[in-house]
Order: C-alpha cells, then structure tokens, then sequence
C-alpha cells in the first residue's frame, strides 16, 4: 500500500502493483474489495500520488506524471479527468479536503523549475 484513508469505515488505498505501476482500491468495513479503479488510458501506467474524499464519498487522486486529477464516483465509477497543466498545475502530488470542502493540491518541483513547488486552491461543487 502507498497511501490509505478512511471514510466511514470505508477504506480507499493506493495499491502499488509495482514500479510505477498503482491503482485505486476500495475496502469496505468487512475487508471485501468493493472496487478497483486502475486508470483511464492504456497508453501508459497508471499511477496515482495522493487521493483524497469528498464529503459526498467520490474519490479525487492525483496522477503527477501526467497532471491529472481523477474523480471516481463512490461505486468506483470515473467522473471527470482533469488535465491540470493547463491551469499550470504540475506534478501534483498531495491532496487535502478542508473543512469547508476546499480541495488543495500540493505541486512537486522534481524536474521543473523551483518556482512551481506551490499549493493550488481550488473550490469544488457537486462532488
């Protein structure tokens, strides 16, 4: 397991299957696999650095290498892809859900320049 957190008794976890190579798994509180959510492209592997549940019980991970944010519906369903480099949101790596629902992401600055490492702030509805 690379990352895990718990909602209600309900686990959501990076599973790492191997080098470079994750997926998303969901446990339910009796240790049954509800669902898996490996990625959305076959042209390359799946890897998600951070994820992260919103208060309605969707999924939203983040994939660095492709500067992505996933939401994956409580069934294990993709909602919506988002190609965050074009807002210049790159490598984000870790994810937060505050209080009031505001989703924050935290950018690397592993290969790209020092001025990158920031944190977005973003207001997300109806997730």
């Amino acid at each position: 397991m690379r990352r895990i957190i718990d909602k209600t008794f309900n686990i959501v976890c990076i599973d790492a299957l191997s080098f470079g190579c994750r997926r998303i798994v969901k446990v339910d509180n009796k240790s049954r696999i509800t669902w898996i959510y490996e990625g959305n492209t076959d042209e390359i592997p799946f890897s998600p650095a951070d994820l992260a549940i919103t208060q309605s019980g969707n999924t939203i991970t983040t994939e660095a290498k492709t500067h992505s944010l996933h939401i994956i519906s409580e069934e294990g369903v993709l909602i919506k892809y988002f190609m965050m480099d074009d807002m210049n949101v790159l490598l984000p790596i870790s994810l937060d859900i505050d209080l009031n629902g505001t989703l924050w992401i935290g950018c690397s600055t592993y290969n790209i320049p020092d001025n990158n490492a920031k944190f977005h702030k973003l207001e997300i509805t109806g997730c």
